[in-house]
Parts: C-alpha cells; structure tokens; sequence
C-alpha cells in the first residue's frame, strides 16, 4: 500500500471516529449501547485518536488545547467524545516521559504481561461478587489490591521460568526470537 494511502485511509478513519461518537455518543454515555460488534467503532475511536497523536504530534499547547475541549465536553456531558480527546492524549503524552519511580518497579519483575493477562478476570469476578453498580474507583481500588500481587506471582513462578528455557540462540537473534519479522529491515 503507498504512502499516500496509507494516510488517506488514517484521515478518514480519524475523521469517522469523532463522527461516529457524535452520532452514538448520547447513546453510549446512557449506557444503550450493548456489548459485542456495536462497541468496535467505539475503541476504534480511541485506536485512531491515539494514531493521530503520534502521527500529528501536537505541541504542549495544542495538548492543552484538546484536553481542555475534552473537559468542557465532559461538563456538558458529552461523556464518549470528552474521552475520546482526553484518554489518548494523556495517555500518550504520560506514556512518552521517564518516570523514575516507575523505572524501579522492574526490580520486582516483569508484571505487565501478568496484568494484562490477570486483569479481566479478577474484574469480572469482582464485579460478579460486588455488583455491577459499584462504584468505579472502588472496582478499580480491589482490582488493583488482588491483579498486581497475582501477576507477580505469574512473572516469578511462570513467566520468568518459561523465558529461561528458550534456547539461548533466540535470546540473541531477534528474527529467531519473534521480536523483528523477516525483512522489516529490508527496503
């Protein structure tokens, strides 16, 4: 696919992404919106507004700029499209910096396969045993309580086990190892 293509197709799909929460978002902020298929555009959505961060990369003002617009949608609860600005704009302008504390927490392991991999599960037992109105600080609180412990014992009883018994001719070879495909290099 050219390069011209290639950003067409980001630039509609950036563009169809606000159109659609404007269209869906009251719905999706009263909850109407039932789970499954419907709900692709919607993390679709955030997919693009994160692409468009890192293609685009806005300057600190223009970041103030949509985060501000996000909190003044949010006030006027247009919650899916107040999100929609400020959940990948954070997250990436977070993402980007060096955080030192967070640097020192590898010396307890790798825990952020386990998280991910631990995380709906414990969240859905949660939500089964404390309803589905709790509120959401408080699912977020227990499940932080029981995922972070669960996958430091998934990194140091798994994980960290298995990675010791691949051959170390892969740990070496990043095309063996899975890490770089065949040819990315290659022009």
């Amino acid at each position: 696919m050219g390069r011209n293509l290639e950003t067409a197709l980001l630039l509609v799909a950036i563009l169809a992404a606000p159109a659609y929460l404007m269209f869906e978002g009251s719905r999706l902020d009263a909850g109407a919106v039932v789970p499954g298929i419907r709900l692709f555009p919607y993390f679709a959505a955030f997919f693009f507004a994160g692409a468009a961060q890192l293609i685009f990369r806005p300057g600190a003002v223009a970041m103030v700029a949509i985060v501000s617009a996000g909190l003044i949608l949010l006030a006027c609860a247009h919650i899916a499209l107040g999100l929609w600005l400020i959940v990948p704009s954070l997250t990436i302008a977070i993402g980007r910096r060096s955080w030192p504390i967070v640097a020192r927490f590898g010396r307890f392991g790798d825990l952020s396969y386990g998280i991910y991999l631990w995380a709906w599960p414990v969240q859905q037992a949660e939500v089964g045993l404390l309803g589905k109105d709790t509120p959401y600080v408080t699912l977020l609180s227990v499940s932080l309580l029981f995922v972070v412990p669960i996958a430091w014992m998934s990194w140091h009883l798994v994980e960290k086990r298995a990675l010791a018994l691949k051959p170390s001719r892969f740990r070496n070879d990043p095309v063996k190892s899975g890490f770089i495909p065949v040819g990315a290099n290659q022009v």
